[in-house]
């Protein structure tokens, strides 16, 4: 579980008490211990002296050495350093290279690691690339929809996805979990090789394999087993698809209508309770308009057209309620920010709002909350400027 809250972990350290000064919501600040704090559009770092590092942005490069641990999160992360700790990175777009002397935790949707990892190595994403520049001395853990694994390593390596490739060496047995398993030729493991598949794998002729072969059915697998009704990812994998969603959403709504974006901010930065007051109308009052548009011949395109965006409207509230907690964490006086920041927002804003909506019992309240304020601060926003006013 604990890789799935990777990025809630990452956001946390974010939002630390260095990083909520005002003077310091955007730029650079170093902890006590040394440890360098960075927030901004675009991070680069080249610095052979960093006792650790904390950044976050909608780019993020960091090369040179480092004493302490790394963590990084951002849209585009790429990592090029000696690291004599751990590292922590999360990013749509994740490279990660050079040399970690304990472990790398890695989550994103696309990751490429080419990294020299003396302990551990976990990631999870859509599309995992391990290359052959890759050496792991601990175990590996690797979780996504395409697996591909060309590097080398010391410990035991287990793969969950959907499609997995094999092209590296293991010296102390290989586990893969998917639907299709291809074992290519160059292939070397020191092992057992156990398959849970639901075909027969793909073993090229030239892969060598001192150990046992076992293919196991998928019924087997304990993946699909924590899927079911009762499992531990029953409610993390929604709330991994709500943040998605809604972030496409909000940095949709930052680039079509910035300035609807940055009203509904506003909104629900000085009077929540109002725009929550707003929501709970607007979702009365939606349905039964649309509803009596349905009733006439000439409203009836216009009601269904209505109908079908309502969900549209919820997830947009939602996107807007991610913005205005990042605003009220990043942002206290109110000042102009480039988009890129009101992206990184966004973004930390809705896994804050993720993980408090993981909260058993309360986690459910606390996102209708979000949703009826986000969702009320932007009918508001509409409404004040069909009216051709605005708000000081």
């Amino acid at each position: 579980m604990g890789r799935f809250l990777l990025c809630g972990v990452l956001a946390a350290a974010l939002l630390s008490p260095p990083l909520l000064s005002p003077g310091l919501s955007a730029g650079r600040a170093e902890a006590a211990d040394g440890e360098l704090r960075r927030i901004g559009a675009q991070i680069d770092i080249n610095d052979n002296e960093l006792a650790g590092l904390i950044a976050g942005g909608a780019e993020v490069k960091v090369k040179g050495r480092s004493s302490g641990r790394i963590w990084l999160l951002g849209a585009d992360v790429q990592l090029d350093a000696e690291v004599l700790d751990s590292v922590y990175a999360a990013g749509a777009n994740a490279k990660l290279m050079g040399k970690i002397q304990t472990d790398l935790h890695a989550f994103g949707s696309r990751v490429t690691i080419g990294s020299a990892i003396e302990g551990d190595l976990m990631a999870t994403g859509s599309r995992l690339d391990v290359t052959k520049d890759a050496k792991v001395g601990g175990a590996t853990t690797l979780t996504g929809s395409k697996v591909s694994f060309a590097g080398a390593a010391t410990g035991p390596v287990s793969i969950d996805a959907n499609d997995a490739e094999f092209a590296g060496s293991a010296k102390s047995g290989l586990r893969i979990e998917a639907s299709r398993v291809h074992i290519t030729d160059s292939a070397v493991i020191d092992g057992d090789a156990d398959f849970y598949t639901s075909a027969e794998p793909i073993i090229d002729a030239g892969a060598k394999i001192s150990g046992h072969v076992q293919r196991h059915s998928l019924a087997e697998v304990s993946a699909l087993r924590a899927l079911e009704a009762n499992g531990p990812l029953s409610a993390i994998l929604p709330a991994l698809f709500l943040l998605g969603s809604a972030l496409m959403a909000g940095l949709l709504l930052l680039w079509l209508g910035r300035g609807g974006a940055e009203g509904a901010i506003d909104e629900l930065i000085d009077s929540p309770a109002a725009s929550g007051l707003w929501g709970v109308a607007g979702l009365i009052v939606l349905p039964v308009a649309v509803t009596l548009l349905t009733l006439t011949i000439i409203g009836a395109p216009v009601g269904v057209l209505a109908l079908l965006a309502l969900p549209l409207f919820l997830l947009l509230g939602y996107a807007c309620a991610g913005l205005g907690l990042g605003e009220w964490f990043f942002n206290r006086l109110g000042e102009p920010r480039s988009a890129g920041l009101r992206a990184f927002h966004l973004l930390a804003g809705l896994v804050c709002l993720g993980l408090l909506g993981l909260i058993p019992f309360a986690g459910s309240i606390v996102l209708v909350v979000a949703v009826l304020c986000g969702l009320g601060a932007l009918l508001r926003t509409m409404h004040d400027r069909l009216r051709g006013t605005t708000r000081v």
